[in-house]
């Protein structure tokens, strides 16, 4: 059994989650942009519109992201401080008493892991962009490091 404490900023969790929606909806983004941009050609007032995506549509969408997938459970196991045992049914997470109840995830739950920026990414199978996020600094003996990552990869595969 590999044992160690971790968690992640807020900030870290949002920036992580918001990089890897917008890598996978960059296109939806950026096509009406475009497209009211180029418009703008013949009447002025689509650059109005295409200031009016930039500016007041696509924050919203942040918001809406925000409050879907950044306000649940499961990102308070990645930002609040606990430890976490790896055993061979999967990760326990243990919170200070009084913090949050004790979770439980098996590893049928983790669709994979991922390096991103420092940070190891573990997409859980509970719904879409939902994270369990590790600083790789937290495991600070490399040789522990090592056995997480090949023991993760192992049960995963």
């Amino acid at each position: 059994m590999i044992k160690f404490s971790c968690h992640v900023s807020a900030g870290e969790y949002a920036r992580t989650v918001f990089s890897i929606f917008f890598a996978e909806n960059w296109f939806w983004f950026l096509f009406p942009l475009i497209f009211f941009a180029l418009l703008s050609v013949f009447d002025v007032r689509f650059l109005i519109v295409a200031l009016m995506v930039l500016f007041i549509i696509i924050p919203m969408i942040g918001a809406l992201l925000y409050i879907n997938y950044l306000l649940t459970l499961e990102t308070r196991w990645s930002i609040v401080e606990k430890e976490l045992l790896v055993g061979d049914e999967g990760l326990t997470l243990r919170f200070a008493p009084g913090n949050m109840k004790d979770a439980h995830i098996e590893w049928r739950q983790l669709k994979g892991m991922f390096s991103k920026g420092g940070l190891l990414v573990f997409p859980l199978r509970m719904r879409r962009y939902q994270y369990l996020v590790i600083p790789l600094k937290s495991i600070e003996e490399q040789g522990v490091r090592k056995d997480f990552l090949e023991f993760c990869a192992c049960k995963m595969g």
